[in-house]
């Protein structure tokens, strides 16, 4: 399913089924998607764009099989994007971008999976990742420069391991049940206050790349 909207795409009313329901869902709007009501699609290859800001992109994505972001994007202006994955499977995110905006991605029952991918929160905005019920959160690189990157994941914390900067943000706040950094380091850029908490078994391991004091 593709759609193109010169105005926004929005949801007809509160109802927890899924309003688009296909393989490959790809929508393109200039004045977001769901800004009036959180959008239920349920796919496996999503793309989710706006052109422009001012409204929002905020979609839940409902199935229960893993599925794949590879873009949510606000391209001008300002506009937060709100990612759901509630079904139940992982979701690999490839790219996620505003100009201006905060970015939050949450998975149910899944990884959540930045491997190799970027989330970029442009001017001074937040970056948030959780994950709940099970499943572990994997880096990518996240630039939320100067602003926060806050992490919550019900199962570990780790780095995708290709040897660049995962975390570029003044400030950074991990929560994660099962460790943070086992597998593979996390690497932080410019980081200047670091909050990391393991509240079962596992290990901490960051490297604040930046040399920045902290």
């Amino acid at each position: 399913v593709q759609m193109n909207s010169a105005a926004g795409i929005e949801e007809s009313g509160v109802a927890p089924a899924a309003d688009i329901t296909a393989t490959t869902i790809d929508l393109n709007a200039v004045n977001g998607v769901g800004d009036t009501l959180q959008l239920e699609i349920s796919g496996t290859i999503l793309t989710i764009d706006s052109s422009a800001g001012l409204e929002n992109i905020d979609v839940d994505n409902i199935t229960a099989g893993a599925a794949t972001l590879t873009s949510a994007t606000i391209a001008v202006g300002a506009g937060n994007i709100t990612i759901d994955q509630s079904g139940g499977g992982n979701l690999l995110v490839t790219a996620a971008t505003t100009a201006n905006g905060s970015i939050d991605i949450s998975v149910d029952s899944g990884n959540l999976d930045n491997s190799g991918g970027t989330i970029t929160a442009g001017l001074v905005s937040d970056i948030l990742l959780d994950t709940t019920t099970s499943g572990n959160i994997i880096l990518g690189t996240l630039d939320a420069a100067g602003d926060t990157v806050t992490l919550n994941s019900i199962g570990s914390i780790d780095d995708d391991a290709v040897g660049t900067p995962d975390v570029s943000a003044a400030t950074m706040d991990f929560d994660a049940v099962s460790g943070i950094g086992g597998a593979a380091a996390i690497e932080l850029s410019g980081v200047t206050l670091i909050d990391a908490l393991v509240s079962g078994a596992g290990v901490v391991d960051i490297d604040n790349a930046a040399g920045a004091a902290v």
